[in-house]
């Protein structure tokens, strides 16, 4: 099989894509401009810069291969400017999936996020059917992800073979840039951040959430939504 990874390059997407490998399927990586591949630059993979807001480098990106993982995602607490944050996280799945239709691909897995999904009441977990109700104490990064699952579900809903995973906090070898999730971790163990308050974390290995993946890839229902 050929795949495409979005964001292969990423956190989750490097160890995504080198499971890939070894399961012996041919793997092409965008990067977005600018991105280093020095994660996955031990792999034979093919890799192409592809800036997912850009619809023609999208198709060209996916041509010829069978199945896509798209991860590419902007993960930001804070930005000056939010709008390039829904552009590639919303518009740019949606773009992704316009692409994936029109050249007829076989199998697309979606990342979306713990974050696009709701919150219950007390201490009750939430499941992939807890509807989201972060509407006013979701930051953008947290409403931009809401915003492009809504987009993925309205590509399923008309039979597109779209199945979504919702990672929460993944730690893990790899963070190297690092993601805000790691970056949280650093600065606990600096002893320069700390947090106290009721409820818990759902905190899981980025190496389950990559298995994750390719589970999604082989069994995945489409329009399913896993945490």
């Amino acid at each position: 099989m050929k795949v495409l990874v979005t964001g292969g390059a990423g956190f989750i997407g490097s160890h995504v894509v080198r499971l890939l490998k070894e399961r012996g399927d041919q793997v092409r990586v965008t990067l977005a401009p600018g991105e280093s591949a020095s994660p996955i630059d031990d792999l034979d993979v093919e890799t192409q810069v592809c800036d997912i807001r850009d619809l023609p480098a999208v198709q060209e990106a996916i041509s010829g291969c069978d199945a896509v993982i798209h991860l590419a995602a902007v993960y930001k607490v804070w930005m000056r400017d939010y709008r390039p944050m829904y552009q590639v996280n919303v518009e740019g799945t949606r773009n992704i999936l316009s692409a994936c239709r029109t050249a007829g691909t076989a199998q697309v897995v979606y990342t979306s996020s713990i974050a696009a999904l709701g919150v219950e009441p007390g201490l009750m977990p939430a499941t992939e059917d807890t509807e989201f109700n972060q509407h006013k104490t979701g930051n953008h990064y947290v409403l931009s992800k809401f915003y492009a699952q809504r987009v993925v579900d309205e590509f399923a809903s008309e039979g597109m073979p779209v199945v979504s995973v919702h990672p929460s906090f993944p730690f893990g070898v790899g963070d190297h840039r690092p993601t805000p999730t790691g970056r949280s971790m650093i600065r606990i163990i600096e002893g320069t951040y700390f947090a106290h308050g009721t409820g818990g974390l759902n905190v899981v290995d980025v190496e389950d959430v990559a298995r994750g993946h390719l589970l999604a890839l082989e069994r995945g229902q489409t329009g399913r939504r896993y945490l």
